[in-house]
């Protein structure tokens, strides 16, 4: 059995769901889905003719019995594989691909190694499967003659194909597709999926969401790559293979013994192992690469919500601020969620598989980081709320010290008017006390008006200073 490398690679692209309207209506978004792949297959549509015709879209469309159903296990089950939907290529354009490829490679060669010559790719099985939070994976098999000797910079090398790969593809046939997915959507008023001024976390793939990036539909980060070599158990194994197998963790799948560690794995496989065996095998590490990249991309991020003071924002920014942390704390309180899901619903060797890799990439630290920054955040809520509430009362206040001068000013016009009425004879004073009304004798109407004025607003002003902050 000829050996062959597994890449999978993660990358970041402009394509982001309103998680918390997902969760609260599946069905809804289920329905969502079909009318997406409807849409695609109909290139009459404005959504279809978008699509790039080398692309094969297939919607991840949750296999429910009714879409409308309450049944809430059949809702969950729609987690357990993230993606929203897998993009292939159609065999007519194979021969473009293989182009892109050799293009990519010998960047590739020329930055990294010069390993292309050892590698055959097998153009059928390169997928992008298109996640939630701006993460989707590139997935391709490279067979080689070659038992994992000399690979040391194999990582490096595939992180630069994939780059350069991603350089021509995305801005031609993926942007194109999320972008008309984004307008399908708001086209329908469901807004399952966001626009560009709603990713306030992702804000390195946008920019200021009011001003973005000019050059939107290049914008694509390349992230961890794994790289999986599979071989027959008998085979020699070269310095790379036995480095991998030498720590890190192990278990069998159907026959065929599994290495893996942080970053890269082994597949021994015995004599009856077929390939199409291990698709379980890769959909759990396109999974929990995905959550991984996600969650980790979400945890360094959220700093940016943690070093926020009110004394630096008005009343208005402080509102926008909180809402949206808030609305942070949600999406990332239900990330959390899905995550769970998949561990508990998986069973069996994938089960198996996804507490292997939990274990090997460490995603219990990432979790934990992530968590210890979404309580700053929600303290920061409490704190900003406490400050709008202050700024409330500081409001209330002076809109009080404002009727109360006006008071005043009344007290003062009615005073003045009391003393242009009296005729000359009766303006004198009770006894040799002065009275508070005799000022409407000793001073004109105009004085008193302006005296008034001058008091409300110096009252109303210091109000304003040492209280609305």
């Amino acid at each position: 059995m000829q050996p062959m490398f597994k890449l999978i690679t993660p990358f970041r692209l402009l394509f982001n769901l309103d998680s918390s309207k997902v969760a609260a209506q599946p069905a809804l978004f289920v329905d969502f889905l079909r009318k997406a792949q409807a849409a695609i297959d109909d290139p009459a549509t404005t959504l279809g003719a978008k699509v790039h015709p080398a692309l094969d879209v297939q919607m991840n469309v949750p296999n429910m019995k009714d879409a409308v159903s309450d049944n809430a296990r059949d809702h969950s089950r729609f987690y357990l594989m993230p993606h929203v939907m897998t993009l292939g290529f159609r065999p007519t354009y194979l021969d473009t691909l293989e182009k892109i490829y050799s293009r990519a490679a010998g960047a590739a060669d020329e930055k990294v190694a010069k390993y292309s010559a050892h590698l055959k790719p097998d153009l059928e099985s390169l997928k992008v499967r298109v996640n939630d939070n701006t993460v989707a994976t590139l997935a391709i098999d490279l067979n080689t003659a070659d038992s994992g000797d000399g690979w040391e910079k194999i990582n490096a090398w595939a992180a630069e194909l994939t780059r350069c790969m991603l350089r021509e593809i995305y801005p031609e046939m993926i942007y194109p597709l999320l972008d008309g997915l984004k307008d399908f959507s708001q086209a329908m008023h469901d807004r399952f999926v966001c626009d560009i001024s709603e990713y306030k976390i992702f804000f390195v793939l946008v920019g200021d969401p009011n001003n973005p990036y000019p050059d939107m539909h290049k914008r694509f980060i390349p992230m961890k790559t794994n790289v999986t070599l599979c071989l027959d158990e008998k085979s020699s194994r070269g310095a790379w293979a036995e480095q991998v197998i030498g720590y890190g963790g192990v278990l069998k799948l159907k026959g065929a013994e599994v290495h893996t560690n942080d970053e890269n794995n082994v597949i021994l496989l015995t004599p009856d192992t077929e390939r199409r065996r291990l698709d379980e095998f890769w959909d759990v590490v396109a999974a929990t690469s995905y959550y991984y990249v996600a969650m980790n991309v979400i945890s360094v991020n959220l700093i940016r919500y943690i070093g926020v003071t009110s004394d630096r924002h008005s009343a208005k920014s402080l509102r926008m601020v909180s809402r949206d942390i808030e609305n942070i704390i949600n999406s990332v309180t239900i990330l959390k969620v899905r995550y769970r899901d998949l561990a508990s619903e998986l069973a069996g060797p994938p089960k198996k598989i996804f507490h292997l890799l939990q274990k090997e990439w460490d995603i219990k630290h990432v979790v934990d980081n992530m968590q210890c920054k979404l309580d700053f955040c929600r303290a920061n809520v409490e704190i900003l709320g406490v400050e709008m509430q202050r700024r409330n009362q500081g409001r209330i206040e002076t809109v009080l010290t404002g009727v109360a001068g006006v008071g005043v000013l009344g007290v003062f016009i009615d005073l003045s008017a009391y003393a242009v009425q009296l005729p000359p004879e009766s303006r004198n004073m009770v006894g040799d006390i002065p009275g508070f009304m005799d000022l409407g004798f000793m001073m004109s109407a105009n004085a008193l008006s302006w005296v008034a004025i001058a008091i409300a607003a110096v009252v109303l002003a210091f109000t304003i200073k040492h209280r609305s902050g």
